[in-house]
């Protein structure tokens, strides 16, 4: 991919009568640049379910407080909890709501969450703590 960094403006200095004249100069990463690009190493699964906490953290707590609704069922879904335990998987967010709103941030609340999970047992089969 060709990038068109800068216009650059170049005076000729031999006479004071020419006016200056613009060159577009275009510069092309090589491949050496473009595999120097640090690879990530968090899991994909773990991606989504911060991404659907980013859109969706606001009603997922107000289905907290509800102890139902589809938000908290996809959610419970992404993070792999069982049939089993999707009612010891509420039950533990309702009872730790005051903790988990102080959370703005996805990935702040997410990781507190998968803690109290843990905590209580609850097996996350699709996903696994940052600090494990």
């Amino acid at each position: 991919m060709r990038l068109n960094l800068a216009i650059l403006l170049i005076l000729l200095t031999s006479s004071c009568a020419t006016k200056p004249r613009e060159v577009a100069v275009e510069v092309k990463p090589n491949e050496e640049q473009s595999s120097l690009r640090p690879r990530s190493t968090i899991p994909k699964q773990y991606l989504e379910v911060l991404a659907f906490i980013s859109i969706n953290q606001r009603k997922i707590i107000n289905e907290i407080v509800d102890q139902q609704g589809p938000l908290l069922k996809k959610y419970s879904d992404l993070m792999g909890v069982s049939e089993r335990e999707y009612q010891s998987f509420k039950n533990i967010l309702k009872q730790n709501l005051p903790k988990l709103i102080q959370y703005n941030e996805a990935d702040a609340f997410q990781f507190r969450v998968q803690e109290l999970l843990l905590d209580k047992k609850i097996k996350l089969s699709s996903i696994r703590p940052q600090n494990q």
